[in-house]
């Protein structure tokens, strides 16, 4: 019977043989390289993200008034902005803007409502970080 086949079933079987498994491990590569980008950018994500609710929360309750807490917050949230989702970047304009109160009146011991704001503006943006690093890992 196989002496009865044409000599170029037997070259597509043979090529076939050659290319399926090199097809394979091209889109197996691919895939595994998508998967580390996406390790990477979720891994950048969270360390950014927890570097700035730190930053953040330590300007509020322990730097006050001093600019040296200030200028540590304001770096982080440049850098969370540049890796953000645009729910983040939102998030990020109201607590920049209780920032900004906060560094005016001194921090959270001066003024109640300022600490309201604050807790409401840092849950929003804490939350909205969440949702983007889920998003991530779906």
């Amino acid at each position: 019977m196989a002496g009865n086949l044409p000599w170029y079933v037997f070259l597509i079987i043979s090529l076939a043989a050659i290319v399926i498994p090199l097809v394979s491990k091209i889109i197996e590569n691919r895939h595994q390289r998508r998967l580390k980008t996406l390790e990477v950018i979720l891994n950048r994500k969270l360390d950014a993200y927890s570097e700035y609710v730190r930053l953040a929360a330590q300007f509020a309750y322990i730097s006050g008034k001093d600019g040296v807490g200030y200028n540590e917050y304001l770096k982080a949230d440049q850098v969370v902005r540049l890796i953000a989702s645009e729910k983040v970047q939102e998030a990020l304009d109201k607590v920049a803007i209780s920032a900004n109160r906060l560094r005016a009146t001194g921090g959270t011991e001066h003024s109640s409502e300022l600490s309201t704001n604050w807790h409401s503006a840092m849950g929003e943006v804490c939350k909205e970080m969440f949702r983007d690093i889920e998003k991530l890992r779906d």
